[in-house]
């Protein structure tokens, strides 16, 4: 195969073959060639080949997209995997902390107000069992109205409030007051409300306890026809409160004797100093402090005779914080 240059110019490809040419003694005359025009299958093959290595070109490119969409793939399951592995561990977990908490907890649909799951601790408190539990709905043991139970359960939804107090009816048919932590949470790709539930009842009881308490005290402290006084713990004693009777016996409005030291109720001074030495030795011994009879002075100026009573205010620990003095005017 040779390339020739025609007349023309132009370049050409030729197919030549010779042979030699003898006379009859055996020497050698010269040759005859046959020439091909092969210019055509040549640009044809030359053609060809470019394709092919375009070609070539074009796969090893879309190889290389391809491994590297391989490589991406590979990259986004391993993601996946680590991700749906973190999210078995994270319900794992909320599972172990759902079932072994101590404290109640409920999972409520907001929709529908089905109790969806409940812990063991949940089931011990209302007193049915988590199959009865999940088959009820939230507002068979809210006492509200089930319009206002909706409500309230749109507010934790919306998060605008996820503290409240509740009345719940247990399966005894008992009602508990109960305080309830509720907010939003995704599980499974469904939006829940969880509820972290306290009873309560006991705390309640203890409360109206203390206000009857404090009622009783308060009566008591007003109706008193002696002057009490209530003084705190400081150096000097000063005035925390006073009754009604106070009032009236020393010719003082309440206002202008609390905060104030008791000086002003003594006559003098020497008095004053006589009254304490007396008073923290006995209180010290028997725990109170008694005079049948002392001089004490009113806001006129006008001494007079008290029956004088201070018993020791004492915290839950035994500590000091404050007196109760009780002077009668005789």
């Amino acid at each position: 195969e040779l390339a020739w240059i025609r007349k023309d110019g132009q370049k050409a490809f030729v197919l030549m073959s010779p042979r030699p040419i003898f006379a009859p003694d055996n020497s050698f005359k010269g040759s005859i060639a046959v020439i091909t025009d092969i210019t055509d299958r040549i640009r044809a093959e030359e053609k060809l080949l470019s394709t092919t290595q375009e070609l070539e070109v074009r796969v090893q490119e879309r190889t290389a997209d391809l491994e590297s969409v391989n490589k991406g793939l590979e990259s986004e399951i391993a993601e996946r995997k680590r991700v749906e592995k973190e999210l078995r561990e994270s319900e794992q977990r909320y599972r172990s902390l759902f079932k072994n908490n101590h404290s109640v907890m409920l999972l409520v649909d907001p929709e529908s107000a089905d109790i969806v799951d409940a812990n063991p601790a949940a089931c011990t408190f209302y007193g049915w069992s988590q199959e009865e539990l999940t088959s009820m709905k939230i507002t068979d043991i809210n006492t509200l109205p089930n319009e206002q139970v909706f409500q309230e359960i749109e507010r934790a939804k919306s998060e605008a409030r996820n503290h409240f107090f509740f009345r719940h009816r247990l399966a005894n048919e008992e009602i508990s007051d109960v305080e309830v932590y509720s907010g939003p949470i995704s599980l499974h790709g469904k939006e829940l409300l969880y509820s972290i539930i306290h009873d309560i009842s006991e705390r309640k009881r203890t409360e109206q306890e203390l206000r009857a308490s404090k009622d009783l005290f308060e009566k008591v402290f007003e109706s008193q026809r002696d002057a009490l006084f209530i003084l705190d713990g400081s150096v000097p004693v000063k005035i925390s409160d006073c009754n009604p009777a106070a009032a009236e016996v020393f010719g003082y409005n309440r206002k202008e004797m609390l905060g104030r030291t008791t000086d002003f109720l003594h006559v003098d001074e020497s008095s004053l100093e006589k009254f304490q030495k007396q008073l923290h030795p006995a209180v010290t011994e028997r725990g109170y402090f008694h005079l049948a009879e002392f001089q004490m002075k009113r806001k006129d100026g006008t001494v007079f005779p008290t029956e004088h009573t201070v018993l020791g205010l004492e915290d839950g620990k035994g500590e000091r914080i404050g007196w109760v003095s009780v002077v009668r005017d005789i």
